[in-house]
């Protein structure tokens, strides 16, 4: 009977035995199969189907045309350069009516700080953006249908301020070329300045001069700066006519 007993025992241990040795192999085959599915997510990440790209126009817009279709009209493909690229789209308004449109690539953290701008009571731009390549961002209108409420020409002394304007865009693209082509523009912006950019989006340069508000310029300075000096310089003055 003793023996019996001591049988019995000898081959419940060896079941037990079986059952971890199964329950390893399942765990393992588990976990390799896991780290098989998140290293093949991660390399899906690292290995995109290709570079991030953007629709990019930009378009002063007539009285009575509409922006998004003025600047459809030139729209083209770039690709962008730096980290975290997201596809942007910035509208200057006159009053309830968009003046100036313009889609390009930006960084996020450099939309970031626009937004936070344009997101201010008083102020006569809207932006928004999205994060998959060759997105196009769109911007979503207030219940009562309006993005920002009308604006009036900034008051100064002797006059409304004002600044030169001008944009030219191309491999060739010469500041000279912009300025032959100028215009005077009545600046909508609080505390206002007229801006110079040179940016280097990928393949062709582009030349701006502009009205800007003084702290909406401080923080493109800084994006500048912070991502690659190479790919843009902005330079500004702040009296009425001057030229950056």
């Amino acid at each position: 009977m003793r023996c019996e007993c001591l049988q019995v025992l000898v081959l419940q241990q060896d079941i037990v035995m079986k059952t971890m040795k199964y329950l390893v192999i399942c765990v393992f085959a588990a976990c390799t199969t896991f780290g098989l599915v998140q290293s093949n997510e991660e390399l899906d990440k690292e290995q995109p189907d290709g570079p991030f790209s953007c629709p990019v126009c930009e378009e002063k817009v007539n009285p009575g045309k509409d922006a998004d279709t003025a600047c459809d009209e030139n729209i083209r493909n770039q690709t962008c350069p730096g980290e975290d690229p997201v596809c942007m789209l910035y509208k200057r308004f006159s009053g309830s009516q968009v003046e100036f449109i313009d889609r390009h690539c930006y960084s996020r953290e450099g939309y970031d700080r626009v937004k936070g701008y344009c997101d201010k009571p008083g102020k006569n731009c809207a932006i928004a953006m999205c994060d998959s390549s060759g997105c196009k961002a769109e911007l979503i209108t207030t219940n009562s249908g309006n993005l920002k409420e009308p604006l009036k020409p900034v008051k100064q002394p002797d006059g409304p301020f004002r600044c030169p304007v001008c944009t030219i865009e191309g491999r060739d693209a010469q500041l000279q070329s912009c300025d032959n082509n100028i215009k005077d523009e009545i600046c909508m912006e609080e505390d206002p300045v007229c801006m110079l950019g040179q940016f280097f989006d990928g393949s062709p340069f582009r030349f701006k001069r502009h009205c800007y508000n003084r702290e909406n310029f401080n923080y493109v300075k800084a994006s500048c700066e912070a991502d690659d000096p190479t790919e843009c310089v902005v330079a500004m003055c702040d009296t009425s006519g001057c030229k950056a």
